[in-house]
């Protein structure tokens, strides 16, 4: 207690928790973020407790609200920590494809990548697709990351010489649809564990991206008006 009788809220390791490394507030950080993307997965996070990421992270509450402020906020940096994760691997699918690969291909590599991350990490995708509707902070993390999506399979389209004349806003258009659909299809995924992301990338490219090239042709003649800026 302190000296006027009010107990001391600890902010370290749980009492009786073995001390070892003592870790920077980087590393204290992604170990929570960690932890929580697990325990988020696994029991949702509506169920989830603050006092249930502290205790699998053997810190005291307080630790975790000194980080993030709040639950939001954790649940924020998970979203956003698998954001990158999804963007690396965007950008590791495109490296790996041919420099005059079509638009169709970019689009499937992109999709496979996705949808094989789903099956890397069920558990936290669980977070990505499906919790978001509690939280207004993680569902702007989430709007930021699929608008920097969008952005990038614009850039990905813009490689097409024959498209090279299609406003950059166009391009950006359809690369919005492109990740509304990913996500769609990601949720039917989750009602049909059973479906490959080989399976989930060939039906998404059957339904949506054999059209792409015709979007684009058309977009070519008729731009679409561009976006009022935010």
């Amino acid at each position: 207690m302190s000296a006027d009788g009010a107990p001391v809220r600890r902010r370290g390791p749980v009492r009786g928790t073995p001390r070892g490394h003592r870790l920077s507030r980087a590393e204290r950080e992604l170990q929570l973020i960690e932890v929580a993307e697990k325990v988020f997965g696994e029991h949702g996070y509506q169920a989830t407790t603050v006092d249930d990421v502290a205790r699998q992270a053997g810190v005291t509450k307080p630790v975790i609200y000194d980080h993030f402020g709040s639950k939001e906020g954790l649940l924020s940096a998970v979203v956003r920590r698998l954001g990158e994760a999804i963007t690396q691997l965007f950008i590791q699918a495109w490296a790996a494809l041919p420099e005059r690969a079509s638009p169709q291909d970019r689009i499937r590599a992109m999709v496979h990548a996705f949808y094989s991350f789903m099956d890397a990490r069920p558990g936290p995708f669980q977070v990505w697709a499906q919790e978001i509707a509690v939280s207004a902070i993680a569902a702007e993390a989430i709007g930021e990351m699929r608008q920097l999506h969008a952005h990038m399979i614009a850039d990905q389209l813009a490689e097409a010489k024959e498209f090279a004349e299609i406003p950059r806003d166009s391009l950006v258009a359809v690369g919005e649809l492109v990740v509304a659909l990913v996500d769609v299809f990601a949720l039917m995924r989750i009602r049909r564990p059973g479906t490959t992301a080989d399976q989930a990338a060939e039906i998404f490219m059957a339904l949506a991206g054999r059209g792409i090239p015709d979007l684009l042709l058309l977009l070519q003649s008729s731009p679409l008006p561009p976006a009022p800026e935010s």
